[in-house]
Order: C-alpha cells, then structure tokens, then sequence
C-alpha cells in the first residue's frame, strides 16, 4: 500500500505530461513531404519528421512556424515550406529550387501543364491561373514611380510585370507590358509603350 502511495504523485505528472502533449498536437500540414517522410507530428507549432535523402537513407528534420505553412516539402532530408498561395489545391509535384518555384498545375480543361516561377518568395501570394503560376507582390503598381499613369490605362501589376493600355502620339491606345518594373527608378509612357529611365 505505502509502494502505491508513494508512485500516486509520479503516475499523475505522467498523465499530465500527456494530456499536455495532446493539447499541443495538431493535424500535419499538406505536402509532398508526406510521400517521402514517415513519423511525422505537430507539436507546439514544431513538424517533425524522418525524412529521406537524396543517398537513400533518412534523417529526423524539424520546420517551425507550421502555422503558417500552408504546404511542406522534403528537400534532400529537409522539411522546407512553400511560398504561400492556393495554388497546391489545383497544382502537384510543387518544388522550390534556389528562388524558383516547379509545379505541374491543372487548367480549367482539366489538362496537367508544368509550369515555373521565379521569386516565388516574395511573393504576397501564388494562384494558378489556368495552368500557370502567377504571383501577386506585396505592392500594387501605383507605388511603382513614374508619370505612365497620366497617359496609361487599365494598368495591373503581377509577378514584377506592368501591364497597361498606354495613349499613342495619334490618340490610339497600345497595350504594353514591362517586366522587372519594380526595379525600375522611373516609368513613362514612350508613345504607346512603358520604359524604364
């Protein structure tokens, strides 16, 4: 009876030490992770998992912040999250190479098609768009500097792109795009079509 007593309070930190760790339990993330890792679980905002590598074995690898990873992928035996967008409910075998984003993404005639995006990361968000990766960024074109806007139109901004319905010397209108326009100091309209001074 004294041996029962004496083991009461250890088989009640025992019981509490796993009602806490099924409190902080959480559903795993969607992602490609899931074909080449095993064990994996959600602990306090932590995936964890055995994940194989590139020379056929496998290591344990650890992604904070789950949270805000909407969708994971092993990387050579590293957990790694992809940009964020809700591109992975209509694209599959999504990669990140260096800065690059690699899916096969589905169009609306329900064909696969690869498709690839560069500074995916800095992206605000990733959508398919008919079987192409297309990123929305943090700012919207009126912050980009230049005077186009006093002789263009229909202006829309994606994927570090301008693209605008821009007035012509002879009052017609052209439509014209830029790219790398964030890094432009100066935008104008050069009779018709954008340009970076």
């Amino acid at each position: 009876m004294r041996i029962l007593r004496s083991l009461l309070p250890l088989m009640f930190l025992i019981l509490l030490g796993t009602m806490a760790n099924q409190s902080f339990a959480m559903p795993l993330p969607s992602g490609t992770y899931l074909q080449t890792c095993q064990a994996c679980s959600v602990f306090n905002n932590t995936l964890t998992c055995t994940c194989r590598t590139g020379r056929h074995s496998a290591q344990v690898s650890s992604l904070g912040d789950v949270n805000a990873c909407p969708y994971v992928q092993n990387l050579n035996g590293h957990l790694r999250c992809l940009p964020k967008g809700n591109y992975w409910k209509t694209c599959r075998s999504c990669t990140m190479r260096g800065d690059k984003l690699f899916c096969e993404c589905r169009t609306t005639n329900n064909y696969w098609t690869r498709t690839e995006l560069r500074g995916a990361y800095s992206c605000r968000k990733i959508v398919n768009d008919n079987g192409v990766l297309r990123c929305h960024r943090r700012h919207r074109h009126f912050s980009l500097r230049g005077n186009y806007r006093q002789t263009c139109r229909r202006c829309s901004f994606n994927g570090n792109r301008l693209k605008c319905h821009c007035k012509r010397m002879n009052g017609s209108w052209h439509k014209t795009k830029l790219y790398s326009a964030a890094n432009c100091p100066f935008i104008v309209n050069a009779n018709g079509r954008l340009r970076c001074r």
